[in-house]
């Protein structure tokens, strides 16, 4: 059990929720690009899915079925069910929701995690599924390389294809969508983490006092790249997102272990607080906004606070109560048992709540 890397991933999520509280604090004077920075957060999550899935798999063999299917297990449900809630919504609704139609096509698609052109976007239904897009498709190429033996063979041709595929990625036309969305620099993330986990697995880390620096500086690198554009930016927040999860896993080596219970809490629901926090904000916003103070700094403060409570809240209540027992009887029914990620995930939940 990485306990850091738990926290890493709490602030990952929360990260992403900043970025959408654009509607509620930007028109009480909030700059637009101070929020955009929590975008980072994503680039987080794929350095740290690198890392877990090399982890993870170093000393338990698994297949390239068995990987997909715990995966898939893992990762579907709950997307399945945000993805059919907007949908319902968009069909019944419509007025509620911008740019959200009730396609029964891009819903399938959307479900089978297929990229697809929407409006000039190439985002499925439920707009945070593109981050989900690209993960399944690291699955995939990461599920074909479990079939060399060597933990080094794999990340190596993983992190080929991926070199490749943003290398040519230019030379795509735009008709094909779903490689012009694979090839993405965002991609190279992953690889990243794949490299830092081969580094941890044979004992490298850094020194303590430099693992704290490193700590600082990597967040600073990693948020301050947002700045940038194109693949300029998806190399540096990479390279920022790498250093916080060496300087993370370095300090848990010298004993800096943060088992803070909530902390710890949040790492397991991020999955959670990711998918669900959309529709937690403008709800929870449009009512805070009745009772509250209206304008300026009070306003700010006041509606970020709640905001941020109740997207904890509702997260770890989905996870507790709706993600885990439908993992668990998935993976019953399917004869499958919980991957090292989920044994160390349920653990924790249930520390934290002692």
């Amino acid at each position: 059990m990485l306990f850091n890397l738990q926290v890493l991933r709490a602030i990952a999520a929360l990260l992403v929720v900043c970025v959408h509280l654009e509607a509620p604090l930007v028109p009480l004077g909030v700059a637009r690009e101070t929020l955009m920075l929590g975008n980072s957060g994503v680039d987080l999550f794929f350095v740290i899915s690198g890392f877990v899935m090399v982890y993870t798999t170093a000393h338990r063999p698994s297949g390239p079925v068995d990987f997909m299917v715990n995966r898939i297990i893992r990762v579907a449900p709950l997307y399945w069910l945000a993805t059919l809630a907007l949908f319902a919504v968009a069909l019944v609704l419509p007025q509620l929701l911008h740019s959200t139609k009730s396609s029964w096509g891009e819903l399938i698609l959307s479900l089978l995690f297929v990229p697809f052109d929407k409006g000039g976007k190439i985002q499925p239904v439920f707009f945070l599924g593109w981050t989900l897009n690209l993960e399944m498709f690291f699955y995939v190429l990461f599920a074909f390389a479990l079939l060399l033996r060597g933990v080094v063979a794999r990340v190596a041709l993983v992190t080929a294809i991926l070199l490749a595929l943003v290398w040519t990625g230019p030379l795509w036309p735009k008709d094909v969508t779903a490689m012009r969305f694979y090839s993405t620099p965002i991609m190279l993330e992953f690889a990243i983490g794949m490299w830092i986990a081969i580094g941890y697995l044979r004992g490298i880390v850094l020194p303590r006092l430099p693992a704290f620096a490193a700590l600082a500086g990597g967040f600073v690198l990693l948020v301050g790249s947002d700045y940038m554009d194109g693949g300029a930016r998806s190399l540096w927040t990479g390279i920022g997102g790498g250093v916080v999860l060496i300087a993370a896993l370095s300090l848990e080596k010298h004993g800096h272990v943060w088992k803070i219970r909530i902390a710890q809490l949040l790492g397991t629901a991020s999955y959670a607080l990711y998918l669900s926090h959309p529709f937690v904000v403008p709800v929870v916003s449009k009512a805070a906004r009745s009772i509250g103070p209206s304008q300026g700094w009070p306003a700010i403060i006041w509606l970020t606070t709640v905001i941020m409570i109740a997207v904890m809240l509702v997260a770890i209540a989905i996870h507790l109560w709706v993600e885990q027992p439908i993992t668990y009887k998935l993976r019953r029914k399917a004869h499958h048992p919980p991957s090292v990620v989920d044994k160390s995930e349920a653990s924790a939940a249930s520390g934290a709540r002692c």
